[in-house]
């Protein structure tokens, strides 16, 4: 919203950004960026920055979706890990069939999205249950990583946890019962506490101005 004083008066003037649009053609832009590489980025994490909320990307169809998270009972904590992975080194050096692991991800992922659009947390659980069970049996997850998800598991009111960035080494995204964080702020108290997902949500590219 752009908001402009006139006199004793305040005119308020809306200007909306298509950031859907924008998000496309940044992703493009960047994608170019790779087009002599053997694995492109993705650039699912621009497009994320750029739309805001729960950003749904799929690059092959180029189509993205923002999601309200759904799930009021239900929080996601973010804690930033000790490790640091590049993603794109790490795309370049995997010697797993990415077909074959598309094919067995893809249908785990449209679970998850149907999930997340019904408000069903049962469905969305066990697809992030599965996906962390497929990272794991292809060797995609860090053996820090793992000891990290191991002990955060045992953790009363912890619903799930995963990896996320390369290896899943960059960020460990915990769901938890909402009215049971305390006590998983205390045990990973070593790790950096990024955000809560319902009250830090970031709402993408908006211009304001008074």
């Amino acid at each position: 919203n752009l908001f402009c004083t006139h006199g004793s008066d305040l005119v308020q003037e809306k200007f909306f950004l298509n950031k859907k649009k924008i998000a496309l053609e940044v992703w493009r832009d960047y994608q170019d960026l790779f087009s002599q590489e053997k694995v492109r980025p993705s650039g699912a994490d621009l497009v994320a920055q750029i739309s805001g909320e729960i950003s749904v990307f799929d690059g092959k169809n180029q189509t993205q979706h923002s999601y309200v998270w759904p799930f009021p009972e239900v929080n996601v904590l973010f804690f930033k890990t000790p490790q640091k992975i590049a993603t794109h080194e790490h795309l370049n050096a995997l010697k797993i069939d990415e077909k074959s692991l598309q094919l067995t991800m893809g249908p785990v992922v449209l679970n998850a999205i149907e999930a997340l659009q019904n408000g069903n947390w049962s469905s969305f659980a066990s697809a992030q249950a599965a996906f962390s069970r497929i990272l794991e049996h292809q060797g995609l997850v860090h053996a820090d990583t793992q000891l990290l998800l191991e002990k955060i598991g045992k953790i009363s009111g912890v619903l799930g946890a995963r990896g996320c960035g390369a290896l899943g080494a960059d960020v460990i995204a915990v769901f938890i019962n909402k009215d049971q964080q305390g006590p998983l702020l205390s045990a990973l108290s070593d790790l950096k506490f990024i955000a809560s997902l319902q009250e830090n949500i970031a709402y993408g590219v908006q211009i304001e101005a008074l």
